[in-house]
């Protein structure tokens, strides 16, 4: 099993990994007539999601790569065929959807990873990078921005809060949980 690629979210002009969501998805390409299939060890989603926060602070979904068989028009857009992809194949790309989301809760985002916390399976931990940012929506529109880096910082000087593998002794039972959690971006405010 390989870790798996985030979404992505432009923030202040830099691109950051989306590391946590509280209270859900912010979107499910199977919600909207999406087939998305694996497409490598390091995809098992299917699709790559790129979202943004617009000129009046809304929240948007400004790009998707997904893997399918069919093309399929959205929000007007038609896809571009991507034939020789290099990494990950994702034959269908949208771009500029400027698709407005309506949620509300909380999302962690995240850049500088540091290479020594890589877990090889699922999504990366927040506390695996050096600047994270809590930015919580209200109906869509962002409300509130908040560094947690400092907090970070400080989990990762205490191994009690760092993510654990398993031991080569732990229960199926304790690898299925650990594997599970690998996977899950959901997060509760401390």
């Amino acid at each position: 099993m390989t870790g798996q690629i985030p979404d992505i979210f432009l923030y202040n002009e830099s691109e950051y990994d989306i590391v946590g969501i509280e209270g859900g998805e912010l979107f499910n390409p199977s919600e909207y007539g999406f087939n998305p299939r694996p497409n490598s060890t390091a995809c098992w989603r299917g699709f790559q999601l790129f979202f943004s926060i617009d000129d009046k602070k809304r929240l948007i979904l400004d790009k998707m790569y997904i893997n399918q068989k069919e093309r399929k028009i959205f929000q007007g857009k038609k896809p571009k065929r991507v034939r020789k992809p290099e990494g990950i194949t994702f034959p269908y790309h949208y771009f500029n959807l400027q698709f407005q989301l309506n949620f509300s809760d909380s999302i962690l985002i995240a850049k500088d990873f540091i290479n020594e916390y890589y877990i090889h399976m699922g999504f990366q931990s927040p506390r695996s990078y050096k600047i994270v940012f809590e930015l919580t929506f209200k109906d869509g529109l962002l409300i509130s921005e908040k560094d947690l880096s400092e907090q970070m910082e400080k989990d990762r000087s205490s191994e009690q809060n760092l993510p654990q593998r398993p031991s080569v002794s732990a229960s199926e039972e304790e690898i299925t949980s650990w594997i599970k959690e690998t996977f899950d971006l959901d997060y509760k405010k401390e």
